[in-house]
C-alpha cells in the first residue's frame, strides 16, 4: 500500500495560514509613542540616549526597552520603561492602542504603544517635549531642545519626582528644597 504523501501534505497545508519564521528567537521589547499637548499643539516626545549606556549611545528613540518577566504584556513594559527613563508615571498615560510590531535586525520584536496626553502630570510631560530630549539620570536632570525655544533644562524633585525649572530652589509641586 502506497501512502499518498502529496495528498496528505496538501490537506494539512490547505487550511494553514503561513506565518513568518526567524532564524533566531526575537527578544520582546516595547516603546511608548507619547503624544503630548503643549501650548495647544500635539507633539511627539522623543528621547536621546546618553553616551553612558552600553548600547544605542546617542540614538534618538521613543522611551522603551525589553519586556521583563514581571511585565503583563508589551503595554506594561512600555509604560514601565517610560516611567524609568523620563519620569512620566504609568497611571498618567492614557493608552490609545498598539501599532504593528517590528522585527529588527538586532533580534528584537518591538511593539510600539501609542499613549495620549498624560493626565495629572501634564506639566511634567510638557517640560520634556521637544525635537530631542535627553535624560541625565546621574545629574537628576532632564534636558530637552525645542527648535522654537532653545535649550530647556529641568531639575527633578527628589521628594515628589516632579520636574521644575532649572532656576527653581524649591519644588513648584510640593515646596521641598531641590
Amino acid at each position: 500500500m502506497t501512502i499518498d504523501i502529496p495528498d496528505q501534505l496538501e490537506a494539512k497545508l490547505r487550511g494553514r495560514t503561513p506565518g513568518i519564521s526567524a532564524e533566531w528567537s526575537a527578544r520582546p521589547a516595547a516603546v511608548l509613542v507619547p503624544l503630548v499637548l503643549d501650548g495647544g499643539h500635539w507633539q511627539l516626545l522623543f528621547t536621546r540616549r546618553t553616551e553612558n549606556v552600553e548600547t544605542h549611545r546617542g540614538q534618538v528613540s521613543f522611551p522603551g526597552g525589553r519586556v521583563e518577566a514581571g511585565d503583563a504584556d508589551p503595554v506594561a513594559a512600555a509604560l514601565r520603561e517610560t516611567q524609568e527613563e523620563i519620569g512620566v508615571r504609568t497611571e498618567d498615560v492614557r493608552v490609545l492602542g498598539r501599532m504593528d510590531s517590528l522585527l529588527t535586525v538586532t533580534q528584537y520584536l518591538i511593539t510600539p504603544v501609542v499613549g495620549g496626553a498624560p493626565r495629572g502630570s501634564a506639566g511634567d510631560a510638557v517640560a520634556l517635549v521637544g525635537a530631542v530630549a535627553g535624560v541625565g539620570n546621574e545629574a537628576n536632570t532632564v534636558r530637552g531642545r525645542d527648535a522654537m525655544r532653545g535649550p530647556d533644562v529641568r531639575v527633578r524633585c527628589r521628594a515628589c519626582d516632579r520636574l521644575n525649572p532649572e532656576e527653581a530652589r524649591f519644588c513648584l509641586s510640593c515646596g521641598q528644597a531641590i
